[in-house]
């Protein structure tokens, strides 16, 4: 049996989402993407996918809440895949009370 763990850039997301701002706004990766910021969104989005499989963010795009949101940023000129999340009850429960403040970049 794997415990699952999270590294320190998912402790700094949901440290922020429990406590600064409940959504977090990602661009999926691109194939016209420089070869490294495609390798780093292709990191940052499979952390966020290990994320909503622990049940501690959710995709807020399924409900439709964002797309207005969403709209205006496929019409803008980069014309990115826009996904968004936001922090689940028990994400919130397990990462408000950390004390500790993270900076994510």
């Amino acid at each position: 049996m794997n415990i699952p763990e999270i590294n320190s850039w998912q402790l700094g997301v949901l440290t922020d989402l429990s406590s600064v701002s409940p959504t977090l706004v990602l661009v999926a990766p691109d194939p016209s993407d420089p070869p490294e910021q495609r390798a780093q969104r292709e990191k940052s989005n499979k952390d966020t996918d290990q994320m909503v499989e622990l049940g501690l963010i959710e995709d807020a795009n399924k409900e439709g809440m964002f797309d207005t949101y969403i709209q205006a940023i496929k019409n803008s000129e980069c014309r990115p895949t826009v996904r968004i999340f936001r922090i689940t009850e028990l994400g919130f429960t397990l990462f408000q009370s950390t004390g500790e403040k993270v900076t994510v970049h």
